[in-house]
């Protein structure tokens, strides 16, 4: 560490001579000999320079190095900056699979007011069921403006029952032009019975980009008598990547008596791992005699948790 303090101390040096080249240089040999603070000047300097795939490494570095260096010096007059570092330093902990460094570093840069670090610090306390806390964080970040945090918090409160705080949250992420807050609040809205609204807002959620208002609109107008505006929407979800258009393209072509449409999209959704059509692929091969095609899909749906497989498995002729 000996070689990693000179180092350092000669960077200073050449900082006060303004020969930012050769201190940066000095620096970093300082900071991969292990010298933290030489790590932490690193990472600041490239969250300044919007650099922010080099202040992860660096930062990552003065984590491995000194997990407290950082955290102290988070309350000083550099608060700004080494909150962005701290920041940096999360993720880059998080990629290497350091969720509780990750957490110890957003759980910082969110007491220090980074609405990211405060959203994605909730996902990590989600995960490992500290749902009650995830939501002041997510509360915290979604009255900062922060968009992801607003739908998930709706989300919470949802659950929770309190429907208009959660109406209000999806309502501002909807009106910041999030698509999936469109989604949610369009499917909020159907719940409480207020169809047109949620009428209206799957189509904007549509006009944004958003699959499973496509197919939540589409059954609308299906519904409504309109199969090929139907048909257009859910090729529409298919097109943008969502296999469960095909649930839907399958459903419509049974409908109209179009049996190989019918199994070509119900199969398309079931490789995308939608076990409803795996469900009903397997019914039909299950009615047709086709035990080894319906245990296929029974199996592979029963798999994935679906006890409606699973019963129609022991149905089915043992081998």
């Amino acid at each position: 560490m000996a070689n990693a303090d000179t180092l350092y101390a000669d960077a200073l040096d050449h900082y006060k001579r303004d020969d930012k080249p050769e201190a940066e240089r000095l620096l970093a040999l300082a900071a991969e000999a292990g010298h933290p603070q030489a790590a932490s000047m690193l990472a600041k300097i490239a969250i300044n320079g919007a650099d922010y795939d080099t202040a992860r490494r660096w930062g990552l570095l003065a984590s491995g190095a000194d997990a407290g260096a950082l955290f102290d010096a988070a309350d000083g007059p550099d608060a700004a900056t080494v909150r962005e570092v701290l920041f940096a330093r999360g993720l880059a902990s998080h990629e290497a699979g350091d969720t509780t460094d990750a957490e110890a570093c957003w759980s910082r840069a969110s007491a220090a007011g980074n609405l990211v670090a405060m959203s994605n610090l909730a996902i990590l306390m989600r995960r490992r069921g500290a749902r009650k806390e995830a939501s002041q964080w997510d509360y915290l970040a979604a009255r900062g403006g922060n968009i992801d945090a607003m739908i998930n918090f709706a989300m919470f409160v949802d659950d929770e029952g309190s429907l208009a705080e959660a109406e209000h949250w999806y309502q501002k992420a909807a009106e910041r032009g999030d698509a999936d807050g469109m989604h949610n609040l369009a499917l909020l809205k159907a719940r409480l019975g207020a169809t047109v609204d949620a009428e209206a807002w799957y189509r904007k959620a549509v006009a944004a980009g958003n699959p499973r208002s496509m197919c939540n609109l589409g059954s609308i107008v299906e519904e409504g008598g309109d199969d090929d505006a139907a048909r257009a929407l859910y090729q529409r979800a298919v097109d943008a990547g969502y296999s469960r258009g095909g649930f839907y393209l399958g459903r419509l072509a049974n409908k109209l008596g179009d049996d190989e449409a019918t199994t070509r999209w119900l199969t398309h959704a079931a490789e995308g791992g939608d076990t409803e059509a795996m469900v009903v692929l397997a019914k039909r091969a299950f009615y047709a005699h086709d035990f080894e095609t319906a245990k296929h899909w029974g199996l592979r749906a029963g798999a994935l948790g679906n006890t409606e497989a699973q019963q129609l498995f022991v149905q089915m002729p043992q081998d």
